[in-house]
């Protein structure tokens, strides 16, 4: 009686165990992606060992009606830049550098063609300090890259408007096909000596799976609304403007791997600038931006 009560024992025990080591064994195989049933988990996934490097190019098309004249210009951008880990902080965001590796850029107006040398800026860097989820905690020392491209193409640039939102921005919970997430941002950006307030929000909608260059990729579709605000002083000029924004991307993520692939957008700005001083005047504008970025590996 008592070998009987022993051997049972030992069969129970050894069925809990092998119910334990299915159970961690299944647990471990579980990717960290999630599944389409119950949710894909986004999440960027950058080693040390990995430098993402990608190619953007930026087309800037601008209208403005001043005294029943219209004017136009073009501002055409091409950067290719990278993105290396060198560390993680306490909140486990990740710490990275962004260096310049190519850029140039062309502006086309009323007064001629021009191209801008940027040669003191190729392999400066930034310091980038960005969640898992893409969000921007922090970008150190942004005067050390400093773009100046006139008035007709936004003024002086620092890194912090230049590389904003350099990587979209994943949704914060388990997502599945055909669900959306939405986020509101506001900032300030200088351009043509004026602080500009800009208010946005967007609303991403999870497509379905495609295949980009041999990864397994989530397309996903945003759109983008919002509003603009500033006034400041230009050649003794009181400026004031407002307007809105209205704007749509595609872009695609590597969730297997955690890297954002590609993305092509399209952005409508409609704004009035009044003009105050010995000369009253309210100048229409319209601009027009398309950009383009994909990962070089």
């Amino acid at each position: 009686m008592i070998k009987k009560t022993k051997f049972r024992t030992l069969l129970i025990f050894s069925l809990f165990v092998l119910i334990l080591s299915i159970l961690i064994g299944c647990a471990a195989k579980k990717p960290f992606w999630g599944n389409p049933k119950t949710g894909l988990i986004l999440m960027y996934k950058l080693s040390p060992e990995q430098v993402w490097k990608y190619s953007t190019t930026t087309d800037l098309n601008q209208t403005m009606e001043m005294m029943n004249q219209s004017m136009e210009s073009s501002v055409n951008t091409l950067m290719n830049y990278s993105i290396k880990q060198i560390g993680i902080d306490t909140a486990g965001n990740y710490i990275t550098r962004i260096t310049i590796d190519t850029l140039s850029t062309k502006l086309k107006s009323p007064r001629g063609e021009k191209s801008f040398d940027f040669s003191s800026l190729i392999g400066k860097s930034v310091k980038f300090v960005v969640s898992p989820k893409g969000e921007q905690i922090e970008l150190s020392n942004p005067d050390s890259v400093k773009i100046d491209l006139g008035p007709m193409a936004g003024g002086v640039r620092d890194a912090k408007t230049f590389f904003q939102n350099i990587l979209p921005e994943l949704p914060p919970n388990p997502i599945k096909i055909g669900e959306s997430w939405t986020s509101e941002k506001s900032k300030k950006e200088p351009r043509s000596g004026m602080e500009i307030n800009i208010n946005s929000k967007t609303t991403s909608t999870l497509k379905g799976f495609e295949n980009i260059n041999g990864m397994d990729c989530l397309k996903i579709v945003s759109q983008t609304t919002g509003t603009l605000e500033g006034s400041g002083e230009q050649m003794g000029r009181q400026m004031d403007i407002e307007g809105d924004i209205d704007g749509s991307s595609t872009w695609y993520f590597a969730y297997k791997k955690g890297i954002f692939v590609k993305m092509s957008s399209e952005q409508s700005i409609e704004s009035t600038i009044t003009v105050s001083g010995q000369a009253n005047m309210t100048i229409p504008m319209t601009q027009e931006i398309k950009i383009e970025i994909k990962l070089l590996h």
